[in-house]
C-alpha cells in the first residue's frame, strides 16, 4: 500500500537536476519559501492539495507517483515476512 508523503529525496534530486533552490523551487510551484522549507526539513510529510497541484503545474512531465508515494513501512515489512 502507498502513502502520500513528501519525497524528500526526490525533491533534492529534482533541484539539483534543475538548479534549483528552495526559494526557485518554491516560485515555480507557485508556494512560499517557508513552505518548501517545512517539508525538506521533515516538519510536515503530507503534502496538501497545494503542493501537489503546484508541482504538477511547474512539472507537468514528472511523476506524482514519484515525488508523492512511498510504500508503507508495514507493507514492506509484511511482504518480506510473506504475509
Amino acid at each position: 500500500m502507498q502513502q502520500l508523503r513528501f519525497n524528500v529525496d526526490a525533491f533534492m534530486q529534482l533541484m539539483k537536476e534543475n538548479n534549483l533552490n528552495q526559494s526557485s523551487l518554491a516560485r515555480k510551484m507557485g508556494l512560499s519559501r517557508a513552505c518548501i522549507n517545512r517539508y525538506m526539513n521533515g516538519s510536515r510529510v503530507k503534502p496538501s492539495s497545494k503542493v501537489i497541484d503546484g508541482f504538477s503545474r511547474a512539472f507537468p512531465h514528472h511523476s506524482l507517483t514519484h515525488y508523492f508515494f512511498t510504500q508503507s513501512v508495514t507493507h514492506e515489512c509484511h511482504q518480506e515476512e510473506g504475509v
